[in-house]
């Protein structure tokens, strides 16, 4: 079995295939399945697709949150800090139609700048086809068309994020945690990048000193309204945790467990495999000495700000584009029938999350698993799991 092996790996390298080759291979079968087939040929006549659910009008996200703080009550309290108030009451006086115009093309600017420039800064490396391949892709994608169309902000958060751990990596401390704290403060999830702001793990006490100032100025933000203030917001964060919000376009864990109906225990089992597939990224890297710009790690904690939090919609997938064209970056050969493998599984989960609108055709002939086929949830944890095997395998990433 094993010289079998090797000797299909000794095929594979004399073929001399490229990363590109596999993802332009996976994406025309992904497209014939999830776009042309069930567009021209499921029902014998061409479909329209209705993805998302009509709203009275675009950018609903952003309306109801401007408009939110106006009322002095404790709601838009326990939805968002005390300085996300402050920030989005700035735009209490302009023409939604004005603000709603600017956020969706601050979102075209930043998903560009976070595929074609953050991560490159990042890993010193230079663009390639296959970036600009899933630039494109990712401009008509299902989770950002989403995303601009509920008048969200996820895209330029991790715009901030990766920009913070560009500034820390490169000795920019004041910039790091300037943008650090403020996507913090927007929504909480990008917390979990921490762990991308770290040196060397084997520096104990540096880490501890750099996270406790990231601490210290998060948690001065939470009393910039005053302590009443802070106690509501702290409150209704706790009160929205343990309520999420169940459908099928939430990626989360509860809301996939809850969904499929499973016992809750399948809950903690959940967060223990992600924790157990971030702790080994955390050690192999420490035993390795490979820093927190790491992009195995990075896109290990970009999987987490998806999937932890008990509500989290569709449009978030878009966060996960800059950190898979960092990991790419480093990936340009096919040497073995491991690497085919993984790189079909990741092609085939990313070109799904953008086409995903168009799986929704094959409900009627799956209705079995009809939560599972609307609900990303499992691809991205099928990520989650293949990348982990795959650093295993491949930690010699020559970073900056």
């Amino acid at each position: 079995m094993v010289k079998t092996i090797q000797s299909i790996n000794k095929k594979i390298q004399n073929l001399n295939l490229s990363v590109f080759t596999v993802a332009v291979g996976v994406f025309l079968i992904s497209y014939f399945l999830l776009f042309v087939y069930p567009v021209f040929h499921l029902t014998g006549k061409m479909e329209y697709f209705q993805y998302l659910k009509n709203l009275p009008a675009s950018g609903e996200d952003l309306r109801w949150t401007i408009q939110s703080i106006n009322f002095k009550g404790e709601y838009i309290e326990l939805m968002y800090s005390p300085l996300s108030n402050m920030f989005f009451h700035l735009f209490d006086k302009v023409s939604f139609k004005i603000i709603y115009v600017l956020f969706s093309a601050f979102s075209v600017i930043t998903l560009t700048f976070n595929i074609l420039v953050l991560p490159q800064k990042l890993g010193q490396q230079k663009s390639n086809l296959l970036v600009a391949m899933i630039f494109v892709l990712a401009l008509f994608s299902y989770p950002f068309q989403f995303e601009i169309e509920r008048g969200q902000w996820d895209v330029i958060i991790i715009f901030f994020v990766f920009f913070a751990i560009y500034c820390y990596h490169n000795n920019k401390l004041a910039l790091a945690f300037a943008f650090f704290s403020f996507a913090i403060q927007l929504k909480l999830y990008p917390v979990i990048f921490i762990f991308a702001f770290v040196k060397d793990f084997r520096n104990l006490k540096k880490i501890f000193y750099d996270w406790s100032i990231l601490f210290l100025i998060n948690f001065v933000l939470l009393f910039i309204k005053g302590y009443q203030t802070f106690i509501s917001y702290v409150l209704g964060t706790v009160d929205y945790v343990d309520k999420p919000f169940l459908w099928f376009g939430n990626i989360s864990v509860s809301s996939f467990v809850h969904g499929l109906n499973l016992p809750s225990y399948f809950i903690p089992l959940f967060f223990a495999v992600y924790l157990s597939c971030l702790g080994y990224v955390v050690f192999k890297s420490r035993k390795n000495n490979i820093s927190g710009n790491n992009p195995t790690l990075i896109l290990i904690l970009t999987i987490g700000a998806i999937i932890l939090t008990n509500t989290s919609h569709d449009y978030r997938i878009s966060i996960l584009f800059p950190a898979i064209v960092y990991l790419l970056l480093y990936e340009t050969k096919i040497n073995s029938l491991n690497d085919i493998v993984f790189f079909i599984i990741l092609f085939g989960a990313f070109f799904y999350l953008c086409f995903s609108y168009s799986a929704f055709s094959y409900l009627s002939l799956f209705k079995d698993i009809k939560f599972i086929l609307m609900n990303k949830f499992s691809a991205i944890f099928i990520l989650l799991i293949f990348i982990t095997l795959r650093f295993r395998k491949q930690v010699g990433y020559t970073l900056p």
